[in-house]
């Protein structure tokens, strides 16, 4: 486990999660009293870039403890087997439909098929299409699933924008 300026982590997958303002708060007032203690996980990628994989939460709570570092795990697996890994954690990560569905569609982004998609998840074809359908419900019905969220935002609204949530996605209509 080593230290790093937040900075320097690319947040390329800000837009998959979801953000709950009670687990948020709670994380934050954790990380006041006893500091981070789960590692965030990061791969580099091909430019020696250090890429953020899981860890969005505790990165916003750090930020909003002022503090500049965060303790990481540095994965040798590349991005891909990465976000896969990650997926496949379910048992230890109570995953929301739309971020299981966004991050199944940046694997398809990279020109994966749903076939390999959902062998490589240890998982049938219907279960990644039932996942990436139920991930895209009609926007009305994702607002109201999700205005829980949008406090957050507007709680933190003076720390660095990088990072951006579904909620703030949700709040000006980018979904």
């Amino acid at each position: 486990m080593e230290s790093v300026d937040i900075h320097l982590l690319q947040l390329r997958y800000a837009h998959t999660r979801v953000m709950k303002t009670s687990v948020f708060r709670r994380l934050r007032n954790s990380i006041e009293t006893y500091g981070q203690i789960v590692p965030a996980l990061v791969v580099e990628d091909d430019e020696k870039k250090l890429v953020l994989i899981d860890g969005y939460m505790r990165v916003r709570a750090l930020l909003a403890c002022g503090r500049d570092q965060v303790f990481i795990d540095l994965n040798d697996d590349n991005e891909q087997n990465a976000i896969f890994s990650l997926l496949n954690k379910s048992s230890e990560r109570q995953w929301e439909a739309m971020e299981q569905a966004v991050l199944i569609q940046e694997m398809q982004k990279t020109g994966m098929s749903l076939r390999k998609i959902a062998e490589t998840l240890k998982v049938s074809r219907n279960t990644v299409r039932d996942v990436i359908r139920d991930g895209g419900k009609e926007k009305s019905e994702k607002e109201s699933q999700y205005e829980q969220h949008v406090p957050l935002i507007q709680d933190l609204s003076t720390l660095p924008k990088p990072i951006l949530f579904r909620a703030e996605l949700l709040e000006t209509g980018g979904i």
